[in-house]
């Protein structure tokens, strides 16, 4: 888990971020060490979503999150369900 959350810090293009996330929403509470990383990736409006998602699946553990996601969940664009749902 180290070497996947070390790569958050340089990964902001292509399919690389969403890859890593989905890796990280899959193991759930387990994932909750790369909850400083994710947090910079929701900020990034490349990464958001990915972000999000990782942050879904870790669930309470990542709650660090809330202020964010709950940002972007009010801005009603196309992706803020998913925002939504990973706040909740």
């Amino acid at each position: 888990m180290p070497a996947l959350r070390d790569q958050l810090d340089t990964t902001t293009d292509g399919p690389l971020p969403n890859r890593f996330c989905q890796v990280l929403a899959d193991r759930g509470p387990l994932a909750k060490v790369a909850v400083p990383q994710l947090l910079g990736l929701l900020e990034d409006d490349r990464t958001w979503t990915a972000a999000a998602t990782a942050l879904g699946g870790i669930g309470m553990a990542g709650n660090g999150a809330r202020d964010l996601l709950l940002s972007r969940s009010s801005t009603g664009g196309a992706q803020a369900d998913l925002a939504a749902w990973a706040y909740w």
